[in-house]
């Protein structure tokens, strides 16, 4: 049994190129974003530990509802 925060979030954009929408339950954290909307921007996956911040690139997890990339969260 896993506990933790569950939120709703939104994300559009029309170069994000999803015509349909996706639905993810990916375990995604507030850090995760800044990799996140990089991606978006440069059109390429970002490492979040290579720029010095945390953050993991969830681009697919959003768009496809691929599994995320984080696997564990640390809250308190």
């Amino acid at each position: 049994m896993s506990s933790g925060i569950r939120n709703i979030g939104f994300v559009h954009h029309p170069l994000m190129g999803v015509a349909n929408g996706c639905e993810s339950n990916s375990m995604i954290h507030i850090t995760d974003w800044m990799t996140t909307f990089m991606h978006i921007a440069r059109g390429e996956s970002v490492d979040g530990a290579s720029l010095g911040i945390d953050g993991v690139d969830q681009f697919s997890a959003i768009t496809t509802g691929a599994e995320a990339r984080t696997v564990s969260l640390l809250y308190w």
